[in-house]
């Protein structure tokens, strides 16, 4: 028997919060914490369809539900830009700087207190995504595509957080730990929009593709950028290592949404609940409505 899935509404996450005039428009990024259900989203200001590189909003709600998403406990506007990926760790919160493709981060202690005091962490490499794996240990997306014998690959490193002699904080290569893919689909058009593990389930990406619909006025077989939500089993055994690298085989959780109801569903992040169940969010825009950020809950009915 095949399980069945639904995708519920959890949260609006507003633009613009009743007591403020600035618009924050591009909902990057949030995390969950899985225990307390503490959630942190990120949004960038945008004007003329460009987001500002230096001003985003960080919000701080004390849950995804039962909340109003207009009153936040906290609000902090950082200079960081558009954050294209979010890590949640005990004492603090890891963002990937998207046009920097660097990484820095907030203690969620200043956080709560409204202190808009952010950390650069050094990684020898550009990067677009990182997602906390145990310990001090992470993984980071290296940004490129590789040509593995004619095929192109999304590759992953572990980085372990450390300490170094000018007293800095920075990612060096985990040892031990071989580099890890998994194979880009050809109808992918953009980067993956974060990475997030979650043991015991795997490692989770989010992922532009297109594909086709009858559109009216882009004409028959328009294309419609849409997402799916790739899973690989980081913990198990690689189907085949190549150049010293792990290659991991993806199972796609497909987020079907009719095009015929939405102009846009851009998944941008996701997440877990206290429950397990995979939670998303994006960007989504119905035929004939206003585009909606919100926060969405995909679990077996």
């Amino acid at each position: 028997m095949t399980d069945t899935y639904e995708v519920v509404d959890m949260m609006d996450i507003p633009d613009t919060l009743s007591e403020d005039s600035i618009s924050y428009t591009n909902f990057g990024c949030f995390a969950v914490d899985p225990i307390n259900k503490h959630t942190f989203c990120l949004k960038t200001h945008t004007v003329d369809g460009e987001p500002k590189k230096n001003r985003s909003q960080l919000r701080y709600y004390e849950s995804y539900t039962g909340v109003d998403p207009d009153k936040p406990k906290q609000k902090l506007v950082l200079q960081l830009g558009h954050g294209n990926t979010m890590a949640l760790t005990e004492k603090y919160i890891y963002f990937v700087v998207s046009y920097e493709k660097t990484v820095r981060r907030i203690s969620r202690k200043n956080v709560s207190m409204g202190k808009n005091i952010t950390e650069d962490i050094i990684l020898p490499f550009k990067t677009t995504s990182l997602t906390y794996y145990s310990g001090k240990e992470f993984i980071v997306k290296i940004d490129n595509h590789y040509n593995i014998e004619g095929d192109y690959y999304e590759v992953f490193r572990y980085v372990t957080l450390v300490t170094n002699a000018n007293g800095k904080k920075e990612f060096k290569q985990s040892d031990g730990r071989r580099d890890f893919a998994v194979r880009r689909p050809a109808t992918q058009v953009s980067n993956i929009q974060d990475i997030f593990y979650k043991k015991g389930f795997g490692l989770f990406l989010p992922l532009p593709y297109k594909t086709l619909r009858s559109d009216p006025e882009g004409g028959e077989g328009a294309n419609l950028v849409k997402n799916k939500i790739m899973k690989i089993n980081i913990d198990g055994n690689p189907s085949q290592t190549i150049n010293n690298i792990n290659i991991y085989q993806a199972v796609d959780i497909d987020i079907n949404r009719s095009p015929d109801i939405y102009e846009k569903y851009e998944i941008e992040s996701v997440a877990f609940s206290n429950k397990n169940n995979l939670l998303f969010c994006g960007n989504f825009k119905k035929v004939n409505k206003n585009s909606t950020d919100k926060i969405k809950c995909y679990k077996k009915v």
